[in-house]
């Protein structure tokens, strides 16, 4: 069982909070057949916890009686699961953690992980990080462990990167990243408990608005020295520029207000969306007046 597949449980009697942990198996047959009448609202049940695996979700509720009422979550970090096990994530209530009640599966992870129950902050022993040899892919989306995860962009440099957070739509060059693997001391990448994420040496943060980023700007400061001396590469780096555009404004997931961004920002220097329209533009030389203004510029810069 990884860390993601553990269910935090607050057992609330009386205004007295119990928090403990266990898999979600064990939490559907000895919490959730209790409190439901029929298999439908197990069916509820399991869907609303399910739920929880969104980031940032609150926990999901199941009340047994005015007295008494369950509080559930799939644990979303490492870092979440000792807040909850110091009573963090409790909402001021007595609470202490009830290591009685945690299934076996759930106190090897925390003996594994090396985390105290005493409430001391659930301290951790030091994970070990092994850098990994990855060439990552634009498009995809890496966790970072921050907590946060990042859809890559483009790819500056072997090391320079345009990431997004895919939760907020906020745009940050990443500088020198790098891809690791991270596990209890004592185990190795191969461990249930392993997890893969991307780590940056600095980030340049620019906000969550595509139209007020200068992409080819980033492209020359961050990236590799491409010289574009030609037509042809001139064109590549509008079709670069086009394509980030469009992925943003389809992408379904962003805010309303990045997707609206990035189109407007995409109709204002292509004057299309359509990829069809822009590639037929393109190859007509219809956007060259931008290459021929810059030569002619370091043209009259030479004399």
């Amino acid at each position: 069982m990884k860390i993601e597949d553990m269910v935090m449980v607050i057992y609330n009697q009386k205004g007295i909070e119990k928090n403990f942990l266990c898999s979600f198996e064990h939490f559907i047959k000895k919490y959730a057949t209790d409190s439901c009448d029929s298999y439908f609202e197990m069916a509820e049940v399991a869907a609303g916890l399910q739920e929880t695996k969104q980031k940032d979700s609150s926990f999901f509720e199941m009340y047994y009686a005015s007295n008494k009422t369950i509080y559930a979550k799939f644990c979303g970090s490492l870092n979440e699961l000792r807040l909850f096990i110091a009573g963090k994530l409790n909402d001021g209530m007595t609470n202490v953690f009830e290591e009685s009640f945690c299934d076996e599966e759930s106190l090897d992870i925390l003996s594994r992980l090396g985390i105290s129950t005493d409430r001391s902050m659930a301290v951790a022993k030091f994970p070990h990080y092994e850098k990994l040899e990855s060439d990552l892919v634009q498009g995809e989306i890496y966790h970072n462990f921050n907590g946060n995860d990042y859809r890559l962009m483009e790819r500056y440099s072997d090391r320079n990167m345009l990431l997004m957070d895919v939760n907020s739509g906020q745009f940050v060059v990443g500088v020198g990243v790098d891809y690791f693997a991270r596990y209890p001391q004592g185990e190795d990448r191969h461990s249930s408990l392993c997890e893969t994420g991307i780590e940056w040496g600095s980030g340049v943060y620019l906000g969550n608005t595509p139209s007020t980023i200068n992409f080819s700007m980033l492209r020359r400061e961050y990236g590799k020295d491409k010289e574009i001396s030609t037509i042809e590469d001139y064109r590549a780096s509008l079709k670069e520029q086009f394509n980030t555009y469009h992925e943003l404004a389809k992408n379904e997931i962003l805010v309303d207000s990045v997707r609206e961004a990035a189109t407007n920002a995409m109709y204002e220097e292509f004057g299309t969306g359509k990829p069809d329209r822009f590639t037929a533009s393109l190859n007509a030389g219809d956007y060259d007046k931008g290459f021929l203004g810059a030569t002619t510029q370091e043209k009259h810069r030479g004399r």
